[in-house]
């Protein structure tokens, strides 16, 4: 009789999964690794997502010119507020800030931060792929990185609010997740990291948290009309 073949273990599944996104974050980016002043973007955003990240970081050192963390010192005479009218990156900063508390400048640390934020992508897409829609340990390891780093998305890495993808992914995730469950802590569980996902989304940048509002719109929507037509 035949043996059954060993599992791979969960940690050797998701080190795969991480080597991968490294690997395919660095190809990807390779340019920024060649060259120190290669900075992705405009003179539009591309200079103001890096601003803006800089600006969070100030606030949490309590920089004099930063401390009231809604006004932007780019203003004359004043900018009280104006940091409510534009995408403040909180929830996607934290690679930044770790970079800048270890040393890094604040374009070397803008590099750093897209380079973490598109390993963070390819491990949610993992995540969707391999929990979410159960996709096979290979399929899911191979996929993840074509969806975070297809042509589509990297023609928009200059509108670098655009480029973490990782709560929607994570969301998307939950909810499968949720319609899944067995039991009722399970679906707690579920709604509540589906929930901070889109909190989290909407405290870093408000495109994909529109779509993703839609999206769960969209989706009760059409649940509420199977669950009418079988009822």
């Amino acid at each position: 009789m035949r043996a059954p073949a060993a599992r791979p273990s969960p940690l050797g599944e998701c080190s795969a999964a991480l080597a991968t996104a490294i690997f395919s974050t660095l190809w990807f980016f390779r340019a920024l690794l060649r060259d120190r002043g290669a900075i992705p973007g405009d003179l539009g955003d591309g200079r103001l997502i890096p601003f803006l990240l800089e600006h969070g970081w100030r606030w949490l050192r309590r920089d004099a010119l930063h401390r009231d963390l809604w006004s932007l010192p780019i203003f004359y005479p004043g900018g009280a507020g104006s940091f409510a009218y534009s995408d403040v990156l909180l929830s996607f900063a934290p690679p930044y800030w770790l970079a800048r508390a270890a040393g890094a400048a604040p374009l070397d640390a803008y590099r750093i931060w897209i380079l973490a934020i598109g390993v963070s992508n390819c491990l949610a897409a993992w995540l969707l792929l391999r929990w979410g829609l159960r996709a096979s340990r290979p399929a899911a390891v191979f996929a993840a990185p074509l969806a975070c780093f297809s042509a589509s998305r990297l023609f928009q890495i200059q509108h670098a609010q655009l480029w973490p993808l990782f709560y929607p992914l994570l969301a998307a995730c939950a909810l499968l997740l949720y319609l899944r469950a067995e039991s009722p802590g399970t679906r707690r569980l579920a709604l509540a990291a589906g929930a901070g996902a889109v909190v989290l989304q909407l405290y870093g940048a408000l495109y994909f948290a529109f779509i993703l509002a839609l999206g769960v719109v969209f989706i009760g929507f059409a649940l509420a009309l199977v669950v009418a037509k079988l009822g």
